[in-house]
């Protein structure tokens, strides 16, 4: 999706940049989800949280990969 969103004309290092921004902002949340629950002692039900969180990020990028395809 990232590379389909930026023009061609671009360079890679700010295509490098919005990558590593797509990904820390996707993994943040679970992340902070599982660190949690492992520190109130909650493994199980905070890995579940986790990957409905991951899901949830997938799906919405989902729906924007059409829009983002329609415009080439």
């Amino acid at each position: 999706m990232i590379s389909l969103s930026l023009p061609k004309d671009q360079m890679q290092t700010i295509s490098f940049i919005v990558q590593m921004m797509f990904f820390y902002f996707g993994l943040t949340p679970s992340a902070a989800a599982v660190i949690i629950g492992v520190l109130l002692g909650h493994v199980s039900i905070a890995v579940l949280i986790g990957a409905a969180i991951n899901f949830v990020i997938g799906f919405l990028v989902s729906l924007l990969l059409p829009l983002v395809l329609g415009r080439k």
